[in-house]
């Protein structure tokens, strides 16, 4: 499985030049002008991150520099590079390659974990709304299919489809479960950065990739 991550606060990584993130304080990313965060980003994600740094900002102009930061650097250093990688994976082996955005829970890193293994009693915070419950038997459900079968299916949507080359389909575990097709393609720069319709939550593969 591959999974992209939740959309969520960044990390710090010995990968990271530690003077790319600013002081913890978030006011510190306010004070950053808009060339400046361009810079910061781009050397966080490797790559010239401008054009997508200004997508983010016209589709969310109230957010702070900080979470914008974080939102474009995730998508650049791992989403978008987790659905090139199904989208390869689907087209070039010979086993099928099986995507997913885990669209619930609280946006936790690692929380759908919880759901796939229908688990949630001991996650206070998720197991408060009913929704959930649902979904994570979805989930779980998917999973030991794909366990006993090789071919998950999910309650509600059915056989859940390859991630190929050509439609990047993707399952959103969300309330209720649907899928997609290239679920990033509208976010992603056509200058390189990749292909995103926005989910509004994060991707995974199963192939046997928190938000």
């Amino acid at each position: 499985m591959v999974r992209p991550p939740r959309e969520r606060p960044g990390h710090s990584s010995s990968r990271w030049p530690a003077s790319a993130w600013p002081k913890a304080d978030p006011a510190a990313w306010e004070e950053l002008g808009d060339a400046e965060l361009a810079d910061r980003c781009s050397r966080i994600a490797r790559r010239d991150v401008t054009e997508l740094i200004a997508r983010y900002r016209r589709k969310r102009p109230r957010d702070p520099a900080r979470r914008i930061a974080v939102a474009v650097t995730t998508d650049a250093l791992y989403r978008f590079p987790a659905i090139d990688l199904a989208a390869a994976r689907g087209t070039a082996a010979a086993a099928p390659t099986y995507a997913y955005v885990f669209a619930g829970g609280t946006g936790s890193h690692g929380e759908d974990v919880l759901f796939f293994f229908d688990n949630l009693q001991h996650a206070a915070l998720v197991s408060l709304h009913p929704a959930n419950s649902v979904l994570a038997q979805a989930a779980s459900t998917a999973w030991i299919s794909f366990c006993h079968t090789g071919e998950p299916e999910v309650p509600g949507v059915g056989p859940w489809p390859a991630c190929t080359g050509a439609g990047r389909e993707t399952l959103l575990f969300g309330h209720p479960p649907r899928v997609a097709a290239d679920p990033f393609a509208a976010r992603r720069p056509p200058s390189g950065l990749g292909r995103e319709q926005d989910t509004g939550s994060d991707p995974g593969c199963v192939s046997g990739s928190s938000g």
